[in-house]
């Protein structure tokens, strides 16, 4: 998605919103010609990015925000402020010591009023998602406003998660002991999809999951080839598929696959080492 920017000012603040990817080529030149812009016309006390819908930034992208940041300061004589960062920017911003240079804030009305936002945020996990969803104390799991994944949390760390795949059916997915993933619905290659949703979740050199489809109505042979694939991108990790024994992929002979749950559990223990990329509550940077 190319980069797209929307202007919105409060009294003499200007805010900013930036969706889309932050990166080498015209991306950059719209940033740095709409803040230039910004700083000549409209003549700001402050600078707000929200870059709660940029999903993406490279190494040209980081060195753009590092010349906003210092033509705000050179030309306003105020700081810049970075709103909501999703987890693959604010990683990049870690990695690179930025996040220390930025003011870094949950929300854009917690820059404007000055008072400490009140509201909890967690990141949704989900690689293709991740947005900033309200934690609602009242609910035992809780909803990605963008994707409806649904997390229920244990303290900082996520113990269950469910993905929609067709209307009424779900992946869910336990990650606490032997992490598993499971179905009772019509398995497809788009739910196979559903299921590399969440082996996205965890860590990419340690990806370890039993995908148990023993419940499933049926599983189409694209379906196995497809979530074969994605047991077999661990670097570190293990994955396991259970097929029905019925099923004429179950005996293929594919190590990856095996007939019984129990089997799995077993060869599971013995060959999985831990580490879970889960841990996403936050409110604060």
């Amino acid at each position: 998605m190319v980069l797209q920017i929307s202007k919105r000012r409060v009294n003499t603040t200007i805010i900013l919103e930036l969706k889309g990817r932050l990166v080498l080529g015209a991306e950059s030149r719209l940033l740095r010609d709409t803040v230039l812009e910004v700083i000549t016309c409209d003549k700001p006390t402050r600078v707000i990015l929200d870059i709660s819908g940029m999903r993406y930034i490279d190494s040209s992208g980081v060195g753009e925000l590092v010349t906003t940041f210092t033509n705000v300061k050179n030309r306003l004589g105020s700081n810049l402020f970075l709103c909501h960062p999703l987890v693959k920017v604010k990683d990049v911003l870690q990695i690179t010591k930025l996040i220390t240079v930025f003011n870094m804030a949950v929300s854009v009305e917690e820059v404007l009023t000055g008072v400490p936002s009140k509201e909890v945020r967690f990141a949704c996990p989900v690689d293709t998602c991740q947005a900033w969803s309200l934690v609602h104390q009242s609910s035992e799991y809780q909803a990605c406003s963008r994707c409806n994944s649904r997390y229920r949390f244990n303290g900082n760390y996520i113990d269950h998660m469910v993905i929609d795949s067709y209307p009424g059916e779900v992946v869910s997915f336990n990650p606490v002991g032997v992490p598993i993933m499971t179905t009772s619905g019509f398995v497809d290659l788009f739910v196979a999809n559903m299921f590399e949703r969440a082996w996205l979740t965890m860590d990419r050199r340690n990806r370890s999951a039993i995908l148990d489809l023993t419940s499933a109505q049926n599983v189409t042979e694209k379906a196995v080839q497809g979530l074969l694939r994605i047991v077999k991108t661990t670097e570190e990790g293990i994955g396991l598929i259970v097929l029905p024994a019925s099923h004429s992929l179950s005996k293929l002979g594919d190590s990856a696959i095996c007939a019984e749950l129990a089997k799995a559990r077993d060869l599971f223990g013995e060959r999985r080492s831990g580490g879970l990329r889960l841990g996403l509550l936050s409110t604060r940077f």
